[in-house]
């Protein structure tokens, strides 16, 4: 992955690669479309058609976990994560001496830029432990676990959907994005992800890492997304 989102520094630099880590939270294998399943996800058969499928390739049981090791390249039990995901209690978060993807694609290429968008659920009881602070020069999204997709009230007990416009933007700099409220959120999220890739100066390689809050709970999704279904409702 960091081969290909940043081709190393040379006389004659070849031409800048781009990285699109698309993350869905807890989306199971037996819910595709090309996997069988009565939901339609044209998009995702599109890309698995055109592209490769790692059909014995496994993620974590759970949120923080999964996005732990994707993040790290490091298996949960390093950085003790193996016991679940983060909760609004607790008052630690993935450890500061563990190096990230946006890290180490800095590294590589320091004309990089790395942008996130979407669920973080890594920790965030102190600033630094949020998504700026490890390597990404942006983001939008929400800190915490959980939350409504409309109103992005999140289970830390309050408003939870921050725009953080630069590296290490903490105090006085994140602010709360309130005129999201009543916007889906994969809809506000494909917007800030598309703003973003068309704003980019290609001549520099570009890492987004787009964490979707869908389809994790709760179960709330705008109605032209529901029409199509009369499934029985199992409870």
């Amino acid at each position: 992955l960091i081969t290909a989102a940043a081709p190393a520094l040379s006389a004659a630099s070849p031409p800048a690669k781009h990285l699109v880590l698309v993350v869905a939270d807890d989306l199971g294998y037996a819910d595709l479309g090309y996997a069988g399943s009565q939901i339609a996800t044209p998009n995702i058969d599109k890309l698995a058609s055109a592209g490769v499928k790692l059909a014995h390739f496994y993620v974590q049981r759970a949120c923080s976990p999964t996005r732990g090791a994707l993040l790290t390249g490091r298996y949960n039990i390093r950085y003790g994560f193996q016991s679940g995901v983060l909760t609004s209690q607790n008052n630690w978060s993935l450890p500061l001496d563990e190096t990230l993807l946006p890290q180490f694609v800095k590294r590589v290429d320091a004309r990089s830029k790395c942008h996130a968008v979407g669920k973080w659920h890594l920790g965030y009881h102190r600033w630094e432990h949020t998504p700026t602070f490890r390597g990404f020069d942006s983001y939008l999204g929400y800190y915490s676990g959980d939350e409504d997709y409309y109103t992005h009230q999140g289970d830390c007990g309050g408003f939870d959907l921050h725009d953080d416009s630069r590296p290490d933007c903490g105090a006085g700099c994140s602010r709360h994005a309130w005129e999201a409220v009543g916007e889906y959120s994969t809809h506000l999220f494909t917007r800030r992800a598309v703003s973003i890739i068309r704003e980019h100066d290609a001549a520099a390689p570009l890492f987004l890492y787009l964490p979707y809050q869908a389809v994790h709970v709760p179960d709330q999704v705008p109605a032209q997304y529901v029409a199509p279904y009369k499934f029985a409702r199992v409870e």
